[in-house]
């Protein structure tokens, strides 16, 4: 189970930026829609594991880092500050996940 320091949360968003920049246009801006600063969340689901890094948000739900599958992925919140449900599923590309996120957009789906 690996944490991320703040300076790595920055390099892998870097990464995904430029990585986005290319390929779709739309991806982009979705990208600069859904980002916020990389901020540390609670989480209740999971007691003793302390915070999560919480770098983006769509609706109700919120991209975090999954320390124990080593990727990002989406979860929910009903406060800001406190993911309310904290989903097992992973990637460990942020590129990745945005480029679902839109596929999910264009075709019904939730990503």
């Amino acid at each position: 189970m690996r944490e991320l320091a703040k300076r790595e949360v920055k390099k892998e968003i870097a990464v995904a930026e430029s990585e986005l920049r290319e390929p779709d246009l739309r991806a982009t801006r979705l990208w600069e829609r859904m980002r916020i600063p990389a901020a540390r969340w609670t989480q209740n689901q999971h007691p003793g594991e302390g915070p999560v890094w919480v770098i983006s948000i769509l609706g109700n739900r919120c991209l975090y880092y999954n320390r124990f599958e080593g990727g990002w992925g989406w979860g929910r919140y009903k406060q800001w500050g406190q993911v309310s449900e904290y989903h097992w599923q992973s990637d460990s590309e942020i590129y990745h996940i945005v480029f679902q996120t839109l596929f999910a957009i264009d075709n019904g789906g939730t990503g």
